[in-house]
């Protein structure tokens, strides 16, 4: 499969935001051992999180997910925009 110039930039640009999500996840600080008790949440850079932080996998994988097919859709419209 060629790709043209759009669908060249629009994945490199992806990546790039695919990157970014994992260079900088969401986490949570939980209080004591109830998970119920969160102390604080965010974002941070992986290898500065907060002590006692664990990385929130479920809200990673979904912010992955919607880039991912966001980045689909553009990329199947860059194609047709070429023909």
């Amino acid at each position: 499969m060629l790709m043209n110039q759009e669908q060249k930039r629009l994945s490199r640009v992806i990546s790039v935001i695919i990157g970014l999500i994992v260079a900088f996840p969401p986490y949570v600080v939980t209080r004591g051992i109830h998970v119920n008790s969160i102390d604080e949440s965010g974002y941070d850079f992986i290898f500065a999180l907060p002590s006692r932080a664990t990385v929130n996998v479920s809200t990673l994988f979904a912010e992955m997910v919607g880039v991912l097919i966001i980045g689909a859709i553009l990329f199947f419209v860059a194609k047709e925009n070429n023909e």
